[in-house]
């Protein structure tokens, strides 16, 4: 005999018009989809996700939780007025398949992987240092570029703030 299996999670970016329900560590019920003001993407950027996440940079998937079951706030350990939610908790992982994958690596035209987070200070915007995720095309609009994993790989950061150690950024090629 079988057991009816789930209908596998939507690709990133897609929101299902019925989501099964999910649970968490605690028991609650997962409220899907749900949002989040990401902070590597500067905190004014919203993602919505329809499964369980790692966002926050937390070491286990979580989501979003109906009414008031799970912690409250914010795995970040913040409160913030424009989610629609105050509470969350950590996913087990049923039905299966719905935690969210393992980040593919971005990888560039030379096949050097991108940090998964980098600070930079751009040179046309008198600002402190922004922290990024990914690529970006500040100081080439047009171009997107990251900082590099190792220093043997990409090309070597011209910049007198690349490097370790101190008040560097942690990298020194691009």
């Amino acid at each position: 005999w079988a057991v009816e299996q789930p209908p596998p999670p939507p690709p990133p970016g897609v929101i299902p018009a019925h989501l099964p329900e999910v649970k968490t560590v605690r028991g609650c019920t997962c409220k899907l989809p749900f949002e989040v003001y990401p902070p590597h993407l500067g905190g004014r950027l919203k993602r919505v996700y329809a499964t369980c996440t790692r966002e926050y940079g937390q070491d286990s998937d979580w989501c979003a939780t109906e009414g008031d079951c799970g912690e409250e706030g914010n795995p970040s350990g913040e409160h913030d007025s424009r989610l629609g939610w105050t509470h969350w908790d950590k996913c087990i992982g049923e039905p299966a398949g719905w935690l969210e994958p393992p980040p593919e690596p971005i990888k560039t035209v030379q096949n050097c992987t991108c940090m998964e987070s980098w600070e930079f200070k751009p040179a046309d915007l008198k600002l402190k240092r922004i922290s990024y995720g990914g690529c970006s095309d500040i100081d080439d609009p047009g171009h997107a570029w990251c900082a590099v994993q190792g220093d043997d790989c990409g090309h070597l950061s011209e910049d007198p703030r690349a490097g370790h150690g101190g008040n560097k950024y942690g990298w020194t090629h691009w």
